[in-house]
């Protein structure tokens, strides 16, 4: 299991929240999205991230925004370098 600064960000949120639980929420905020869309987001998969995708996962983990936008940064940042729990080379 992979352990970005984001999947700690929502692991960290109480009443211990599952990627699947994510997708429930923001279901129920009418931002249908699938289970695959918000992995990718947490695995920084996905580069441009529509912000009000951002706003509803950043208020559904507790965070504010601005720490749910950083989080995607530094797990940007940890693909390109190829360091941390995985290598994106590797990515076919």
């Amino acid at each position: 299991m992979l352990n970005t600064p984001l999947q700690k960000l929502r692991k960290e949120a109480p009443g211990s929240l599952t990627a699947a639980k994510i997708v429930k929420l923001l279901g129920r905020r009418g931002l249908k999205r699938a289970l695959t869309t918000v992995t990718a987001f947490e695995r920084a998969q996905i580069v441009e991230v529509d912000p009000l995708f951002e706003e509803l996962y950043a208020e559904i983990i507790g965070q504010p925004v601005e720490a749910v936008r950083e989080a995607h940064r530094r797990t940007l940042r940890m693909r390109q370098r190829a360091q941390g729990p995985f290598d994106c080379r590797s990515v076919a």
